[in-house]
């Protein structure tokens, strides 16, 4: 479309550009997330450190990209540490928001961490249709998708759950008040010490 002449006209420019940036950040996620399940299958040791999980919400909040009157926000204490692998927990939660912006049409979607034991516990929450019970069973599969229609490639959700476990934390899915809400749970940093 550039080429036959809409890149002399400047909105038609833009757009086709905006397009092209949009495919090639989602093939770059694609292919960062099919080496983070690759490495988390891999039963390579992993390299577990302590990763502040505030600065991290905050980051996964900044970039992502809710409909319009979606309310996202993020409640973490400033001191809260997760003993992780910081890409893992990333892209981990980098799904699960994803995943959160996608079915959330109206509402809110909530980060929140907090302690919970001797582990600490990251949910993510919104008010989406929420997760049928009939769908549970394989959401964390590769390739599984709850919908025809849904963008994807059904591994958002199966790199999140292979990187979890292979911090030897635990993802889990729950119904939430008008949605639903992914846990997952990792070591505390401040617990291994």
């Amino acid at each position: 479309m550039l080429q036959a002449g809409a890149k002399e006209i400047p909105a038609e420019r833009d757009r086709f550009l905006e397009h092209v940036e949009a495919q090639s950040e989602r093939l770059i996620r694609i292919a960062r997330g099919l080496l983070v399940l690759a490495r988390a299958q891999s039963g390579e040791p992993l390299q577990l450190e302590t990763v502040e999980l505030r600065p991290l919400l905050d980051e996964l909040a900044a970039v992502a990209r809710p409909r319009s009157g979606v309310d996202l926000s993020v409640e973490c204490e400033a001191s809260l540490t997760a003993l992780a692998a910081r890409d893992l927990v990333h892209e981990a939660l980098a799904a699960l928001v994803e995943n959160a912006v996608e079915f959330t049409e109206t509402g809110a979607i909530r980060l929140t961490a907090y302690r919970q034991d001797r582990r600490v516990a990251v949910s993510v929450t919104d008010t989406g249709g929420g997760v049928l019970p009939s769908h549970r069973e394989r959401i964390f599969e590769p390739f599984y998708r709850s919908t025809a229609e849904g963008r994807g490639f059904g591994l958002g959700l199966a790199i999140a759950a292979e990187a979890v476990r292979a911090m030897d934390g635990e993802l889990t899915v729950e119904d939430a008040e008008a949605g639903a809400r992914f846990t997952i749970r990792l070591a505390s940093a401040g617990a291994a010490g």
